[in-house]
């Protein structure tokens, strides 16, 4: 009960313009457990966010709409990724591993995990160790630049949920 207090709370806070609170309440309405599930609400509320975080805005407005299964998302980021936005980056080499045929959609993949790993964004250096045919001693080479990266995803994740390098 509550995080159904919560949801008001967020709902009072993001109707005064606070952005964190729009970001929460966004995702009440796309979880739909203590609100009637929303995909149209949560998208506004997002829009809201946009106003002070774009980026991070655009990014999870796509995500929902890869998460409803609407294809319309690849060209709502396609500015974010042309800007080298990693998590926005990052979501394309998802898409294209899940949805395209698997060598072209793989070498697609790891295009766009390579220009996000570049931008700094974590959980996409892993995937292009992941995805890369390398031999044994080279990804046994490897495998500690990988740890790390996945531990400081870890890190990152625990000291800020919206920390840019690791959002997924």
């Amino acid at each position: 009960m509550a995080r159904a207090n919560k949801v008001e709370e967020y709902r009072e806070q993001a109707a005064r313009g606070d952005p964190d609170a729009q970001y929460r309440l966004a995702w009440e309405y796309f979880r739909g457990e203590f609100v009637p599930k929303d995909v149209d609400a949560a998208i506004a509320q997002l829009r809201q966010w946009e106003k002070t975080n774009p980026e991070l805005a655009r990014f999870n407005i796509a995500k929902i709409k890869y998460a409803e299964g609407d294809s319309s998302f690849i060209d709502d980021i396609r500015s974010d990724c042309a800007a080298g936005f990693g998590p926005s980056l990052y979501l394309m080499g998802v898409y294209f591993l899940n949805r395209v045929g698997e060598e072209s959609g793989r070498k697609s993949a790891i295009e766009y995990f390579g220009a996000a790993a570049q931008n700094g964004h974590l959980p996409s250096q892993y995937f292009v160790w992941k995805l890369s045919r390398l031999g044994f001693r080279r990804r046994l080479a490897t495998a500690i630049p990988a740890f790390r990266a996945a531990l400081a995803v870890a890190v990152a994740a625990w000291h800020n949920q919206n920390d840019e390098r690791t959002l997924t």
